[in-house]
């Protein structure tokens, strides 16, 4: 796993031709998250080994939306056991490797659980989920929507019209 900041994120990105800002829209699907911890941790494992096919990157955009149901040591004790040293506000952009699922799911994981806003962007299929803190799961893809809407949709998670 990397860390990085947003400007090099965002750079990144865009050499990817991935938009940034990539929110709900009309070429996105949309599914509400579901509220038992299990089912969030069942659903960040299936963002990280079915969704991700390559190279992801996690991106943490917004914290403290609800801090009484958030740990923040635990988040930046498991950067650190990735080697991370710099706080998570600073570089809120993780990168895993196609063989770094598991690191993915953990992080995911807390990001569901603390009802952060966050994206998880596959590079190779230009795909990205995004989560918010209303708990709506957004999926957008430049070459594999159907595919991961029957995805989502086969793992019972409720559609909502966008």
């Amino acid at each position: 796993m990397r860390i990085n900041s947003a400007e090099i994120a965002q750079n990144y990105l865009s050499e990817w031709g991935i938009p940034v800002q990539t929110r709900a829209g009309e070429d996105s699907v949309k599914f509400l998250v579901p509220q038992d911890a299990g089912r969030k941790t069942a659903l960040a494992r299936l963002i990280a080994h079915g969704f991700v096919l390559e190279e992801s990157i996690l991106w943490v955009e917004q914290t403290d939306v609800f801090p009484s149901c958030e740990n923040r040591l635990l988040f930046e004790k498991l950067r650190e056991g990735y080697g991370a040293t710099d706080s998570f506000h600073d570089l809120p952009v993780q990168v895993f490797d196609a063989d770094e699922a598991e690191g993915l799911e953990q992080f995911a994981a807390l990001a569901l659980y603390y009802s952060w806003d966050f994206k998880v962007l596959c590079l190779d299929s230009r795909s990205v989920v995004s989560v918010d803190q209303d708990e709506y799961l957004s999926v957008s893809s430049a070459s594999r929507m159907a595919e991961l809407t029957a995805m989502f949709v086969g793992f019972h998670l409720e559609r909502v019209l966008n």
